[in-house]
Order: C-alpha cells, then sequence, then structure tokens
C-alpha cells in the first residue's frame, strides 16, 4: 500500500452514525483479504497476532 487516506470526522457526523445490529459476513472477508494484503511489515501492531493466527489456520 503505497500511500494513505484520512478522514476527519466531525461531531455532527458521528451523531449521524448508525451501527448494524449484526456482523456482516461478506464485509467481513472482504476486510479481511484487504488487510491481509498489507505487507507484514507495515502490519500495525493491533493487527499482527490476528494476521499470526490467520495464517496458521489458513496454511495449516
Amino acid at each position: 500500500m503505497s500511500g494513505a487516506l484520512r478522514i476527519h470526522f466531525t461531531d455532527t457526523d458521528f451523531r449521524l452514525v448508525q451501527l448494524a445490529g449484526t456482523l456482516d459476513p461478506v464485509w467481513e472477508a472482504i476486510l479481511a483479504l484487504h488487510v491481509s494484503d498489507i505487507p507484514a511489515s507495515e502490519d500495525p501492531l493491533e493487527l499482527r497476532a490476528w494476521r499470526n493466527r490467520t495464517l496458521r489456520n489458513v496454511t495449516g
């Protein structure tokens, strides 16, 4: 990933946000694929444990 996209939310933006009542498996899979495409050296610390666990489960 060569660049970054920054989005700045105002207080009003956050007041208008609605969260889904349940998980959406398709979006979860799409986001997981996106995150797994980031080079390991650029992984955010919060995602390293998830990536390692996922790679172990996928590769057996």
